[in-house]
């Protein structure tokens, strides 16, 4: 920014606007464009008053035609020129000179940013909105980008439900905009989806529980022992819950063997109880299962100190 000095004799002539219908021009309180009478070329504009600082004169812009005829300006701090001759970077994405000073001064945006969300539909006050949803993050936990804000946008979902999803733990760079569109074509509702964000179930596996019958709380309990979707559903299928799951595999249990043990009445923690660390446990079920005994003879057997193949070879002696 430079400080734009009137030249010693003024021959053109120079009138100050407001840049948007919607801005006050009042005690200098906004950014005000600079246009050349003769020509309309747009010159730059007014810088505002600094927060704090006190003006006992206020001078109305529109009643200022020539500048040389206006000496009050050197005595006015904020009265500063900032000129909007374009970067090529603003002109090849096709912005006239109005409309680059909005994106810039206002939306804080680079030209190229600007584009993006203006090829996407947003205005400049849209595009701070949904840019300012994830701003409070790491930038390593991912950025609101045009693409992601317009599916959001015509999916009637707005910014305050999208930050609310981000404070009940979802980050930016886990947004799966397939899996949400899934969850509201489903019917699910905003707050329907904050909910299972809340329990920290990934938004690409939520219809998958909600079609297995599990709540959020119980689907939260698999991903806190560490189970992938993939992972759990065999053992949630066969009735199993995820800290059981996690103590049959800390047995190195396989489901279809766990699945024969439940069927005898035996759990996880009871069969942790009887193993020995060098005890094949596949091996052991499927020879209890040989011995033909029913699980009431088989835990008996168990708490004597039997083995599976004690078992079965006084069996074999019967």
């Amino acid at each position: 920014m430079q400080k734009w000095n009137a030249p010693d004799t003024m021959v053109i002539k120079y009138r100050l606007k407001t840049y948007s219908n919607d801005l006050l021009i009042a005690a200098w309180g906004n950014e005000i464009l600079v246009e050349e009478i003769d020509t309309g070329k747009i010159l730059g504009f007014f810088m505002p008053p600094q927060p704090g600082e006190v003006y006992r004169t206020i001078y109305e812009p529109e009643t200022i035609i020539n500048l040389a005829d206006f000496p009050q300006y050197k005595d006015i701090k904020f009265f500063w020129l900032w000129p909007l001759g374009l970067d090529s970077d603003w002109e090849s994405y096709n912005f006239e000179v109005e409309e680059a000073l909005v994106w810039k001064s206002i939306g804080k945006f680079k030209a190229e940013a600007a584009k993006d969300w203006r090829d996407h539909g947003f205005s400049v006050q849209l595009a701070q909105q949904w840019f300012k949803t994830t701003s409070r993050f790491h930038p390593l936990n991912g950025r609101m980008t045009p693409e992601i804000a317009r599916k959001f946008t015509d999916l009637n979902l707005t910014t305050n439900e999208v930050i609310a999803w981000f404070q009940s733990g979802l980050k930016p760079k886990d947004i799966d905009i397939n899996a949400v569109e899934n969850l509201v074509n489903y019917g699910l509702n905003s707050n329907e989806i904050q909910k299972w964000i809340s329990y920290s179930v990934p938004l690409a596996d939520i219809l998958t529980w909600i079609n297995l019958n599990v709540v959020p709380k119980q689907a939260e309990d698999w991903y806190k022992y560490k189970f992938i979707l993939s992972e759990a559903i065999p053992w949630h299928e066969i009735g199993i819950t995820a800290g059981e799951a996690a103590m049959w595999k800390g047995l190195n249990m396989t489901v279809a063997t766990v699945k024969k043990w439940g069927y005898l009445g035996f759990s996880a923690i009871f069969t942790q109880d009887f193993k020995k660390p060098e005890m094949d446990m596949e091996k052991e079920v499927k020879l209890w299962l040989k011995t033909g005994l029913d699980f009431k003879k088989i835990k008996r057997l168990i708490k004597k100190g039997y083995s599976a193949e004690k078992a079965y070879q006084e069996r074999k002696k019967e």
